[in-house]
């Protein structure tokens, strides 16, 4: 079958939303392979296996450019990527997952024929309007980009305690923590001894007060007493002697 076949088996229409057309904290291209993975899945499946080959050659791009938009749309929170093998472990193929937003889905109006108007609206303001309106997106893909333990997808429920914790904590304060947070976790060192992965809103609930502040000041409470306690009696023996 030819490629041309592929690409076009299946033709059908499908709605993106002029907010994630004109968002401009996603790269051009990102923006654009977002749309072309869509284009393979259906209204009841939201995930799609393209092979990288046909995605280069419809996005006329490299290997290494493919890659950093993916990798671009998998930090921000739209797609999710899964390698499926076949029975004896060999590799088969990506698929891609979908992940709708109020940023990249049709407006929930729409359904009920009333379709969003911003015809009149300028990019400024739609890009305003999306940072101030959802910034639980902001912080559910700032979370996913660090990569403590990453969300599939942004669940009512992550919404809802992202939105109550913003009644308390400021969004940069929120990031701070989470920043913080990551740097003991993520840590290959071995200089810390915390190492416990919350979820997202797990740690909105328990965590965001532990990690929120100077980051030095964290790093000393963290770090291993045992070593501090070595030194100290080394230097005891050392002046019996």
């Amino acid at each position: 079958m030819s490629e041309d076949r592929i690409v076009y088996k299946g033709e059908w229409q499908y709605s993106i939303s002029k907010k994630f057309v004109c968002n401009t904290s996603l790269s051009r291209d990102s923006r654009f392979l977002f749309i072309v993975l869509k284009s393979f899945t259906n209204d009841t499946k939201k995930e799609a296996f393209p092979s990288r080959e046909l995605l280069c050659k419809i996005m006329q791009c490299s290997e290494n450019s493919l890659t950093k938009y993916l990798k671009e749309l998998k930090g921000k929170g739209f797609l999710h990527i899964t390698r499926e093998r076949k029975e004896n472990g060999l590799f088969l193929h990506n698929v891609y997952e979908i992940i709708e937003t109020d940023s990249n889905s049709p407006n929930s109006n729409f359904a009920n024929g009333e379709k969003e108007n911003l015809t009149n609206a300028s990019i400024t303001d739609m890009v305003n309007e999306e940072t101030n309106n959802y910034p639980y997106i902001n912080i559910y893909t700032f979370w996913n980009e660090h990569e403590i333990k990453v969300h599939r997808k942004l669940t009512d429920q992550m919404r809802k305690k992202i939105t109550t914790t913003l009644k308390t904590y400021t969004e940069e304060e929120i990031k701070q923590s989470i920043s913080n947070y990551s740097l003991i976790v993520n840590d290959k060192s071995q200089e810390y001894w915390f190492d416990y992965r919350w979820t997202l809103k797990d740690f909105l609930s328990r965590g965001i007060e532990k990690f929120l502040g100077d980051v030095e000041m964290i790093k000393i409470n963290y770090r291993y007493k045992r070593k501090q306690n070595v030194v100290s009696q080394t230097e005891k023996v050392l002046e019996l002697s």
